[in-house]
């Protein structure tokens, strides 16, 4: 996920939204998750390490973390936007 340097690329953080924004994040071993028709579902312990949920109004730390990917879901867990950090 990181480029030569360390820090993570903008491209990475291009094709992470581009396979996870408007999926919906499930957790492993549901029948979403295990389901393979529509792909409109993404399970959560595929994100890459490391990685975090950001939900709306939720808590989270504001370290940076150049390895980091935030993910970004709504109030029904389908994918909104990607961060790093």
């Amino acid at each position: 996920m990181s480029t030569a340097s360390g820090l993570p690329s903008e491209s990475t953080k291009a094709e992470w939204e581009a396979k996870l924004v408007g999926k919906k994040l499930v957790d492993e071993g549901t029948a979403s998750a295990r389901s393979t028709g529509g792909g409109d579902v993404y399970p959560r312990d595929q994100l890459p390490k490391p990685s975090r949920v950001c939900k709306p109004g939720g808590l989270f730390t504001m370290d940076y973390n150049t390895e980091r990917l935030n993910v970004h879901v709504d109030n029904d867990d389908v994918v909104t936007h990607v961060t790093l950090g």
